[in-house]
């Protein structure tokens, strides 16, 4: 599996001890299937060193891009309209 990292449009926003870092994350996985979605690294700092990071990205758009076959894409797309429900 290959691995890539891109800035995204806000790029580093630090308020006191706190950064947040937007990115995309972009790779090939098994059976060359090429995968790309958003994510961001949220960073604690303590004494000049990372305290605390937290790295959240969206898993089911990476299941949406990964699915294959009906009833794997049929899966992948009803959780992720349960999951949205009530957001748009």
């Amino acid at each position: 599996m290959d691995l890539s990292i891109t800035e995204a449009e806000i790029g580093i926003i630090v308020q006191a001890n706190k950064a947040v870092y937007e990115h995309v994350f972009e790779g090939t996985m098994a059976r060359s299937m090429k995968w790309r979605t958003p994510g961001m690294c949220v960073y604690e700092f303590s004494d000049g060193k990372i305290k605390h990071l937290r790295i959240p990205y969206d898993r089911l758009s990476i299941a949406k891009q990964a699915a294959k076959g009906w009833f794997a894409k049929t899966a992948v797309t009803s959780i992720i309209k349960r999951a949205e429900k009530g957001l748009h």
